[in-house]
């Protein structure tokens, strides 16, 4: 028998998720997975597979579960406090970037849309000074995400993003030591809008099982205006720029040997719930 794991059920995944079986080939499969768009609300995936036969009664069967998602950490970088600014920001938005595909548990692969991306966001109850290194996603510990290779939003050439490009985004307000507004812009500000999205394009690839930290530096600069704001998309918000690292770890997996009488096998595929024996992580 070939057994499959997962965790947690398809309809914690999300609206639209469903599992495909393949008895012929053993084959297990994860069709129509979306990220929630609320990033405080997206779970993690972890999976395993093995094979067992009756002596496994008595000696059981052990999994190793790992991760199947990317998980993405955004802190703010202010290493030159003194510049003249005071950053508050006000939420986290990762744009543009595939929002669908499905997992094949046997070859352990991921298939991606070719046209599904979307924005995954997460606001804060109250606005969160910048300092020189501000954490900004305590709350939920980073977004749960589809692995891909990104490709950036080209500002130079494409102020308005009709290339859907990715991005990181922060909901920012910036005033001078003395408090006169600097972003949002005056015309914004007239509207009286406190906050406004601030942009820096990113383009790394993210592999399943690690963890990416993107530490974005506001020393010199703030970005560009993000692409849905209503006026000045892509324009330049302070003179210098934006620079930031990434720091990649990977995820541990986890071993775990139990009462497989209530796993799916590729001779059985009722439905039932898999118990996530480790939580989030």
């Amino acid at each position: 028998m070939t057994f499959y794991a997962y965790a947690p059920s398809v309809e914690e995944l999300g609206t639209g998720s469903s599992i495909a079986t393949d008895n012929a080939n053993k084959n297990l499969t994860l069709t129509d997975f979306s990220p929630a768009t609320e990033i405080v609300d997206q779970v993690d995936f972890i999976t395993a597979n093995a094979t067992g036969n009756k002596n496994n009664e008595k000696e059981s069967v052990h999994l190793t579960f790992e991760h199947r998602l990317s998980q993405i950490e955004i802190q703010a970088i202010q290493q030159n406090p003194n510049n003249g600014y005071n950053f508050k920001i006000k939420g986290v938005r990762i744009a543009q970037t595939v929002s669908k595909g499905g997992f094949d548990f046997k070859n352990e692969e991921w298939t991606l849309s070719t046209t599904d991306k979307a924005k995954y966001e997460l606001e804060f109850d109250q606005a969160i000074p910048m300092t020189e290194q501000t954490i900004l996603m305590d709350e939920c510990g980073g977004a749960m995400l589809i692995p891909q290779e990104l490709t950036a939003w080209d500002v130079a050439n494409d102020k308005e993003n009709t290339s859907k490009g990715a991005y990181i985004s922060l909901l920012l307000r910036i005033t001078t030591k003395d408090g006169a507004l600097v972003y949002p812009f005056k015309k914004d500000a007239e509207a009286k809008k406190e906050y406004a999205w601030a942009a820096i394009p990113v383009d790394t690839k993210w592999k399943a099982g690690k963890k990416y930290v993107y530490r974005l530096n506001f020393a010199n600069g703030a970005g560009y205006v993000d692409p849905e704001e209503g006026t000045n998309k892509g324009e330049q918000i302070l003179d210098g720029e934006v620079k930031f690292d990434v720091e990649v770890t990977d995820w541990e997996s986890h071993d775990y040997t139990g009462d497989m009488e209530s796993g799916e096998t590729t001779e059985d595929f009722d439905e039932t719930d898999t118990e996530d024996p480790f939580g989030d992580e």
